[in-house]
């Protein structure tokens, strides 16, 4: 679960298990500052907090995240169809707010109940049934939105392809 929240916060997979064994290290160390059991979820999401918001103030602004989605295909054209989407869900959760991102990566990526999920994030679960519902339906219209783009994109029309064969022409026969 520390993995799956601290990659909502930073994006980045490797970035997120590094801070989750960080996390993981100092509740150890400090474990008896813990006055109550039951407080331990969200004292500990504090921690994971802490450290994420340690490296995002020293990532410098605007720099991309290099997560590249692993895959054992060794077709080219299925490489780049499989980051070509990847990159598409990326962009659509990044659209999302922090706390829609949060209860996504753990709903799909760490797998757990909507129960778990709301007492790890110290909220109602029917914030999180709400927050999961929200981000689906962003992202739902955002994909589409990409995909409505490729469809009506100009080079999918042979008329753009052949008026550009044709300046290609005119350029080279001078």
């Amino acid at each position: 679960m520390a993995v799956g929240y601290a990659r909502a916060c930073l994006g980045d997979f490797h970035q997120a298990e590094d801070v989750a064994q960080e996390a993981f290290l100092q509740a150890h160390q400090e474990l008896d500052a813990l006055r109550a059991p039951a407080a331990f979820p969200g004292w500990f999401r504090r921690i994971v907090y802490k450290h994420c918001d340690r490296i995002l103030r020293s990532r410098p602004e605007g720099r991309p995240l290099a997560e590249d989605a692993a895959t054992e295909s060794a077709d080219p054209s299925g490489l780049l169809l499989e980051k070509e989407r990847g990159l598409q869900l990326e962009t659509a959760m990044a659209g999302l707010t922090t706390p829609e991102r949060q209860v996504i990566h753990l709903f799909y990526t760490g797998d757990y109940d909507r129960k778990t999920i709301a007492t790890f994030l110290d909220v109602p679960v029917s914030t999180v049934d709400n927050r999961l519902r929200t981000a689906r339906e962003k992202v739902k219209e955002r994909m589409t939105e990409v995909q409505t783009l490729r469809d009506t994109a100009p080079s999918n029309d042979d008329r753009f392809v052949q008026q550009v064969l044709r300046n290609v022409e005119q350029t080279w026969s001078w």
